[in-house]
């Protein structure tokens, strides 16, 4: 049946005029035609925490360096083995690229998320430059002269959400709560000493996800998933 509250309401006055509306069945009506204006919300919320989900998976992405977490997903590098000599790119990172990678990802994170859980991912995010210290150094990638052993040869190109899908979506005022599952990944790179690594890394989810409303944008404030039995790296 098409949601139409406009019609249901003028249906619903019409009828009582006539007195041919119980008011058990003016309180459906009613109840019906409110389910149907929230439907554009929850519309809304099930795409703020899709974003959300993708924004988080870019955190620390060197090549996500759009606001938009939609655009970002298509600066995939293709999965394969790399001998040393080849992509030597791909072994060394420089610090411009690292400090562009912070700036989007805080701006998208600051865009989808709020709160505590924002506080997180910004902590989160600012732990980046030390994670990739190892590839920033000349000649510091794994097997070289500079590099720390302590230091990981491994880095983030990119990442998103797939199959996303909600099994709950509850909006109440500017207050929301969305369950569901998601193929969450990440497209990375494994630098060792005598090659580089480049490999997807997709795992199975089930989340639940609360969010408010800040102004006219929904974000999300608290964040939780696991992993499917038998999926995740």
């Amino acid at each position: 049946m098409e949601c139409n509250p406009l019609t249901a309401s003028r249906q619903t006055r019409r009828a009582l005029r006539r007195g041919k509306l119980s008011f058990v069945a003016v309180a459906v009506t009613f109840a019906l035609v409110s389910a149907c204006q929230s439907q554009p919300e929850a519309g809304a919320v099930r795409e703020a925490t899709r974003l959300a989900m993708e924004s988080m998976q870019q955190i620390g992405a060197i090549d996500a360096l759009s606001p938009n977490p939609d655009a970002n997903v298509a600066a995939v590098q293709a999965p394969g083995d790399l001998a040393k000599g080849k992509r030597p790119e791909l072994r060394q990172l420089s610090v411009g690229r690292i400090q562009a990678m912070q700036a989007a990802s805080q701006k998208r994170l600051r865009t989808y998320f709020a709160g505590a859980q924002l506080d997180h991912f910004l902590e989160v995010d600012g732990g980046q430059p030390g994670r990739y210290k190892g590839l920033t150094l000349r000649d510091g990638a794994p097997g070289s002269p500079a590099a720390d052993p302590s230091i990981t040869g491994d880095y983030v190109f990119t990442g998103g959400v797939d199959n996303f899908k909600t099994t709950r979506v509850v909006v109440d005022g500017a207050e929301a709560t969305v369950s569901g599952t998601a193929t969450i990944w990440l497209n990375s790179a494994l630098v060792q000493k005598d090659r580089t690594m480049v490999r997807d890394i997709p795992g199975d989810i089930t989340f639940t996800a609360h969010l408010v409303r800040e102004g006219s944008q929904w974000k999300v404030d608290q964040y939780d998933d696991e992993f499917v039995p038998g999926s995740g790296p």
